[in-house]
């Protein structure tokens, strides 16, 4: 899919949402006060306003696999075993095909529904890939996002959700700039906000509480269960 990386949006762009993909998946856009959003799937869950989204946990059974067709290099096509879980056409759009013998990670354009896959990379081949190669995919960590776990984390924190998506569609994740966002804990001015570990899900905390992921400073105090308003970093 070829469309920019980067747009300049305004206001009321972040409040778009699409049933259909009509962008690459983490594209980003920035609006003239420094604020950044991430374009994203919504998973199969109807999204909340005010809550940290992180990716869908990895596949595990799309890792470590190998090449079962020998690639040179300069190739655009490898086909790879997928251990009897076929993917949906097309699911690692966006994705990532790492290639763990050679060390090389390439985008991926799009894929069969077979097993083994056969992958469209939007890169060419760096070095031949042999038969038998270690390769793993994985899915565009803006696609299919969810709520923060209210757990340790299962996958990186994406945004922060600043409207309704509704589920399997496409919107819009802030990453950057002032932002509301669910408390949990008490939040004071000046605080850094992780991602929380803790019951309330898509939550953010104080860090003497959790050793998650960085996600901002406190700009407006929190009470645990309420809205705090902080400077977002992810980006």
């Amino acid at each position: 899919m070829s469309t920019p990386v980067i747009i300049y949006g305004s206001a009321g762009f972040q409040f778009q949402e699409q049933t259909s993909q009509r962008l690459r998946l983490g594209t980003k856009m920035v609006f003239p006060d420094g604020r950044r959003w991430v374009y994203v799937e919504m998973g199969a869950t109807i999204g909340v306003a005010g809550q940290l989204y992180q990716s869908e946990a990895v596949t595990t059974t799309w890792n470590n696999e190998n090449a079962t067709v020998a690639a040179d290099r300069l190739a655009t096509s490898v086909t790879v075993d997928v251990d009897a879980n076929t993917p949906a056409k097309d699911i690692f759009r966006d994705g990532f095909l790492v290639d763990e013998t050679n060390g090389h990670t390439y985008s991926i354009e799009s894929n069969s529904k077979a097993d083994p896959t056969v992958l469209q990379l939007n890169d060419r081949l760096e070095t031949d890939i042999a038969t038998g190669d270690t390769l793993s995919m994985f899915k565009s960590p803006f696609k299919d996002v969810i709520v923060k776990v209210a757990a340790a984390p299962t996958a990186p924190v994406v945004g922060v959700s600043t409207q309704i998506i509704a589920a399997n569609s496409y919107g819009w994740l802030q990453t950057y700039g002032l932002c509301t966002v669910l408390a949990e804990g008490s939040l004071l001015v000046g605080d850094v906000a992780v991602a929380s570990d803790g019951s309330a899900g898509g939550a953010v905390a104080p860090a003497g509480l959790d050793t998650d992921m960085i996600v901002g400073n406190v700009l407006e105090v929190g009470a645990n269960g309420e809205q705090a308003t902080i400077f977002l970093t992810l980006d």
